[in-house]
C-alpha cells in the first residue's frame, strides 16, 4: 500500500469512529424519548428501584453480563476455525454488536459489527459465520415459540380469548405450518456444509468461495453447542423476568413466565423491527401474554421496561463508547 492510501485509512479510522458513535448515541437517545408511557413507567421503576430492591436490581445487571458472557463465548466458538480472539476482544465485539444491532432489523447488523474486530482478512468470513450464529438463535426461539404455543393451545386455551374465537382447526393448522417450517429450517441449518458446496457450484457465487469455506467444517456437534448458547440465554432471560416480575408486584407462576416469554420472543421474530423501536411492541404483546395472569398493567410495562434498558440500551451504550475504538484496518495479516 503506497502512503497515499495509508494516509487515507488513517483519516478514515479517525472519522469512522467519531461518525458512528454520533449517529447511534443520537439514535438512542431520540428512540428512548419516543417510547410510549415512558414517563409513567420511569416513575414507576425509580420508585420500586429502593431499599432492599436494589438487590434485584443488581441481579438483573448480572443476567445481563452472564448474556454478554455467553454471547462472546459463542462468538469465539464460531470464529476459532479461522482465529483465535482472545476474551477482551470478543467482549467489545459483543458489546459492539448490540450497538449496531439495535439500530438494524431484527439486529442484522450485529454479526457484521462484531466481523469489525477480526483481522482485515477474516472480516467477511467472519460476519458470514456470526450470521450462522444469528441462524442458531432464530432456531432456539422459533422451537420454543412452537413448543409454547402448543402448550398454550392443549392447557392453556380456556385463559386465551384470541384462541377460542378462532377454529381449532384453523390454529391447529397454523401450528402444524410453522412446525413444518421449522423442520425444513432445521434440515438446512444441520446440513450446512452441504447447502455451502452446492452454492459453491453455482457460477456468480464460485469466484468467491473463498468467504464460504470455512462453514464447510461445522461438525452436526459443533452446530448442537450454538444451539445450546441460545438455550442458555432463554434460560438467563427467563429468570431475569421472573425477577423483574417480583421487583414491581407482578405474581405469576415461574413457569408460566417461562411458557409465555417464549411465546412473546417468538412473535417479536415474526414482525421486522429495530430493537430500539419495539419496546411498543413488546410492552403491547407482554400486556397481552402477562395480563392474562396478572391485572397489574403497570408493573408488567415497568418490568418489560427495565428489561429493556439493562439488556438492550446498557450494551448497546457501552458498545458506543467501544465503536470509538473501531478501524477501517488493523494492517495485519490474514489467516
Amino acid at each position: 500500500m503506497g502512503l497515499m492510501g495509508k494516509k487515507y485509512l488513517k483519516i478514515g479510522n479517525a472519522i469512522l469512529g467519531p461518525v458512528l458513535f454520533v449517529w447511534l448515541s443520537f439514535a438512542i437517545y431520540r428512540q428512548i424519548e419516543m417510547q410510549p408511557d415512558l414517563k409513567q413507567s420511569w416513575q414507576s421503576i425509580k420508585s420500586n428501584l429502593q431499599g432492599n430492591n436494589l438487590w434485584f436490581f443488581f441481579l438483573l445487571l448480572l443476567g445481563m453480563c452472564v448474556n454478554v458472557f455467553l454471547d462472546a463465548a459463542r462468538w469465539r466458538f464460531l470464529v476459532k476455525k479461522m482465529e483465535v480472539i482472545n476474551w477482551p476482544n470478543a467482549f467489545k465485539a459483543v458489546l459492539t454488536g448490540h450497538a449496531v444491532g439495535i439500530s438494524t432489523i431484527n439486529h442484522l447488523g450485529d454479526p457484521l459489527a462484531k466481523a469489525a474486530y477480526l483481522e482485515d482478512g477474516n472480516r467477511i468470513r467472519g460476519a458470514l459465520m456470526g450470521f450462522l450464529g444469528f441462524i442458531s438463535h432464530l432456531m432456539v426461539v422459533s422451537l420454543l415459540g412452537i413448543l409454547s404455543l402448543l402448550y398454550m393451545r392443549f392447557f392453556l386455551h380456556t385463559n386465551m380469548p384470541v384462541i377460542n374465537e378462532i377454529p381449532h382447526f384453523v390454529v391447529d393448522s397454523i401450528i402444524y405450518a410453522l412446525t413444518a417450517g421449522w423442520l425444513l429450517f432445521a434440515l438446512f441449518y444441520f446440513r450446512v456444509s452441504g447447502v455451502v458446496r452446492w452454492l459453491e457450484q453455482i457460477k456468480w457465487v464460485r469466484p468467491y468461495q473463498y468467504f464460504l469455506e470455512k462453514m464447510e467444517s461445522y461438525t452436526m456437534l459443533e452446530l448442537n453447542q450454538l444451539l445450546y448458547y441460545s438455550f442458555a440465554r432463554f434460560a438467563v432471560m427467563g429468570l431475569q423476568f421472573i425477577l423483574a416480575f417480583y421487583l414491581f408486584d407482578v405474581f405469576i407462576h415461574p413457569w408460566y413466565v417461562f411458557v409465555l416469554l417464549a411465546a412473546m420472543m417468538f412473535s417479536l421474530t415474526l414482525v421486522p423491527s429495530m430493537a430500539l423501536a419495539d419496546i411498543g411492541i413488546r410492552g403491547k404483546v407482554s400486556l397481552y401474554l402477562f395480563g392474562l395472569y396478572s391485572a397489574n398493567s403497570l408493573g408488567i410495562l415497568s418490568a418489560v421496561g427495565i428489561m429493556w434498558l439493562v439488556n438492550v440500551i446498557l450494551p448497546a451504550v457501552l458498545g458506543t463508547v467501544l465503536i470509538l475504538s473501531i478501524k477501517i484496518t488493523r494492517q495485519k495479516k490474514a489467516t
